[in-house]
């Protein structure tokens, strides 16, 4: 097939039938126009019946005529409207089928129509998408959005194309199927998930999903905005302390138009000159590069300029760029330096605090936030990111943040510090000076890397970091096993098994005590306590636990409470059967234990 033809991929033309087949079976007719070049974008398949307009403009009335005799697919030509085709860029921007969409009314109540327009009029925010999707939502019900690129050879094959399928307005909304392919994807997958998709009433499939809990009118449709996944991983976010928006924390800096502000456009030897960031400027790595030839230099005023701490993303996000978000943190070295229109800038508000600045730049990182912002088109826009939703951690993750960072300069300094010795092998006077410099300074750094090492065994954690009660008994156990006593060493492991069932049940109590939550094994232990009898055993311990994982009020408390952690200690089987090995003898028989002392 020619590069030139406007006829529509294979698997996009099936599709096309796909759905007008399910939604609205009849015999299609394609109405299009000739642009000034005298080309039509899209070619119908031939054997469509097709009705081309001279003119845009009689399009409207042609589809209110076409629509009385059955489904029709409309292809409006994607050209600026003449009042302001000479503004590119600019927000007030029209286009043709803005006016021809608008005009469409159905015919009657089995009205439907097909629409092949740019993504941009669904997905995006602009006034006037907004607008337009509302008007559109007056008259006619979407029943599937159909999201692909390089479906027709006409245009760049990283371009997004929708087919929007619409309907004549019901009493109640049906739900909305949303789909999306690129040109790498196998058809015949393709065409059969469109399938089931199409026959599914809710749910998720390989490239597309169900809309149940249809948006509001006018909202955009980006095909991540309302998949299932997507709004379940959002929702997950509030695990992290809280919710807000990215402009609640931020603010955007103004950006320079390289072409409506071209007049600020300088080199770099003039006084006053600053860098100028593009996309490319901002590296994968989260780093801003170094100045080159190629690199533009512009007075700016200083409300354009960048300050340290500032967040700059690319503004374009391309179909090969990994997931997240890109973007860096200004710092000293980067400035002076202003934003172009190819970049976001975001400055910290006032209130906001190191540790909310880096969990923002960890999460715009993520694939999540990718998603959230929209990868419908290659532009992300600013209204989109601030209005993007941001975790807020708690006190107890903005205590962890802190930590982690004090733990990462102290790790990076001890780098440093290896590094330089090691460096300095070679520069002493005397070979014998050289060694004995590595290894009489380099014994404080290898000791404290071995310290750090010891973390990660078992043994020296619960000796030096769990409470007295756990940690003595556990020194016990170690000890009489290195002697050998298998009687002692048995008997040591059974006691620090229990202490640290006894210890883990009390704070169960004292958290549930706290939060008014009574629980029932108590009575087994009060009853013993007070009835003269031995005191409470492994086995009353255990139920404590066993009763606090499955209550219902305490599995009520909010997340971060502390006892969930305590809940979830007899929760596994390997658990479960450790604490069944211990409460019985080498004989088999019953073992009851009474505060470490064996009856």
């Amino acid at each position: 097939m020619p590069e030139e033809s406007g006829a529509a991929s294979p698997v996009f033309e099936r599709l096309l039938a796909m759905g007008f087949a399910h939604l609205a079976p009849g015999q299609v007719t394609v109405l299009t126009a000739r642009s000034e070049e005298g080309q039509s974008l899209f070619e119908p398949p031939a054997p469509w019946h097709s009705v081309e307009e001279p003119s845009w403009e009689g399009l409207a009335a042609s589809a209110a005529r076409l629509l009385g005799q059955g489904p029709l697919l409309l292809v409006p030509p994607w050209l600026r409207d003449t009042a302001t085709r000479s503004m590119p860029g600019r927000a007030g921007a029209r286009f043709v089928y803005d006016d021809v969409l608008r005009a469409c009314r159905p015919a009657d109540t089995g009205s439907a129509m097909g629409v092949l327009t740019p993504a941009e009029l669904w997905v995006s925010d602009s006034p006037r998408a907004v607008e337009l999707r509302r008007t559109l939502a007056e008259h006619w019900d979407t029943l599937a959005v159909l999201y692909g690129t390089g479906v027709i050879p006409q245009i760049h094959r990283s371009y997004v194309v929708a087919a929007v399928f619409l309907k004549a307005k019901q009493a109640h909304r049906p739900p909305m199927k949303v789909l999306r392919i690129r040109d790498t994807d196998d058809s015949a997958s393709v065409e059969k998930d469109f399938e089931v998709l199409l026959q599914r009433g809710g749910g998720s499939t390989r490239y597309g999903y169900v809309v149940r809990e249809l948006p509001p009118s006018g909202e955009s449709l980006d095909f991540d905005r309302h998949h299932p996944d997507v709004v379940s991983q959002q929702a997950d976010l509030a695990g992290f302390g809280s919710l807000t928006t990215l402009g609640e924390l931020y603010e955007a800096v103004p950006r320079i138009n390289m072409t409506a502000d071209a007049q600020w456009l300088t080199t770099e030897e003039q006084p006053g000159a600053v860098r100028l960031l593009g996309g490319r400027d901002v590296l994968r790595g989260g780093s801003i590069s170094l100045a080159t030839d190629e690199s533009y230099w512009v007075k700016a005023p200083p409300r354009y300029l960048l300050r340290p701490g500032d967040l700059i993303l690319r503004e374009i996000h391309g179909p090969h760029d990994p997931p997240g978000l890109i973007l860096a943190e200004a710092a000293e070295q980067d400035l002076p330096a202003a934003p172009s229109h190819r970049t976001i800038a975001l400055r910290p508000r006032d209130g906001t605090t190191p540790q909310q600045i880096r969990l923002v730049a960890q999460f715009l990182r993520t694939p999540l936030a990718d998603r959230l912002v929209g990868r419908s088109t290659l532009h992300i826009t600013v209204k989109r990111l601030l209005e993007l939703p941001v975790p807020q951690p708690d006190d107890a993750l903005a205590t962890a943040l802190d930590d982690l960072a004090a733990a990462r300069h102290r790790l990076e300094t001890w780098a440093k510090e290896a590094e330089a010795l090691l460096g300095s092998a070679f520069t002493q006077k005397t070979a014998a000076q050289a060694r004995d410099r590595i290894i009489d300074e380099g014994r404080g750094l290898r000791q404290r890397v071995e310290a750090a090492t010891l973390l990660d065994d078992l043994g020296h954690t619960v000796r030096t970091r769990y409470p007295l009660p756990v940690a003595y008994r556990w020194r016990e156990t170690e000890a009489r096993m290195s002697a050998g006593d298998q009687q002692a060493a048995y008997s040591a492991i059974l006691e620090t098994a229990e202490i640290l069932l006894c210890y883990t049940a009390l704070l169960a109590l004292a958290l549930a005590w706290e939060a008014r939550i009574p629980l029932g094994s108590t009575a087994a232990i009060k009853e013993k306590l007070t009835g003269g009898r031995s005191g409470p055993g492994l086995g009353d311990w255990a139920a404590v636990l066993q009763e606090a994982a499955g209550n219902r009020q305490l599995r009520g408390l909010p997340h971060e409470h502390p006892i969930h952690g305590i809940r979830s200690l007899l929760a596994s089987q390997d658990a479960a059967d450790a604490r069944w090995r211990g409460s019985v003898g080498g004989n088999g028989e019953r073992l009851s234990w009474s505060f470490g002392s064996r009856r």
